[in-house]
């Protein structure tokens, strides 16, 4: 009896079960590349495109291709970009009319001041224009009551019988009243 026939076999079971391990190892490499390609690939465009959302490029859009969880979250991310931009839309659009409104504030404030700048100086002449007639009127009228007056006290030494010394009296006290009166008067016009 032989051996050799049995050990043949025996190397030809050996390489026909290494021929096929080394078919299913590669198989099983090639089948698992496959599928990490499927799963990888799609995450690491979510990935770039998230952080292109995140620099604020909302035009970034991913393309729904990918089944399953994956395929709901690039959807996910499509909707979300779209109401990030739509909300930040209506937020220019509200800082628009907010600047709009505030510069026809402003505006306003400052066709208010240029009005009011107009209606300070125009009081301010007419207070000058006050005080010079105050200033006027203050001399004109105090002169002639101090001449009243004056020639009243020299009437008053003069030879007078009693009814004039009562008249020059009258004249006096009535000129002295009065030029306290429009001294008042001119005091309170000042003030």
């Amino acid at each position: 009896l032989s051996s050799l026939s049995t050990r043949i076999q025996q190397l030809d079971s050996l390489i026909k079960g290494l021929l096929i391990m080394a078919s299913g190892l590669v198989f099983t490499v090639l089948l698992a590349t496959r599928i990490s390609r499927s799963v990888v690939e799609p995450i690491q465009k979510l990935t770039h495109a998230t952080s292109q959302i995140a620099q604020g490029k909302l035009n970034t859009r991913i393309s729904v291709d990918t089944g399953g969880e994956i395929g709901q979250l690039e959807a996910g991310i499509n909707r979300m970009v779209d109401e990030i931009r739509t909300a930040r839309e209506d937020l220019q659009i509200q800082i628009d009319k907010a600047t709009r409104k505030l510069q026809k504030a402003l505006d306003d404030l400052e066709i208010q001041n240029i009005e009011l700048d107009l209606a300070r100086n125009r009081a301010l002449s007419a207070s000058r224009i006050k005080s010079e007639f105050l200033a006027n009127m203050s001399h004109e009228i105090r002169t002639p009551m101090n001449g009243v007056l004056g020639f009243a006290e020299l009437l008053d030494k003069t030879a007078l019988d009693n009814q004039q010394r009562d008249y020059v009296y009258t004249i006096r006290n009535s000129a002295s009243n009065l030029l306290t009166i429009i001294n008042d008067i001119l005091d309170f016009s000042k003030i």
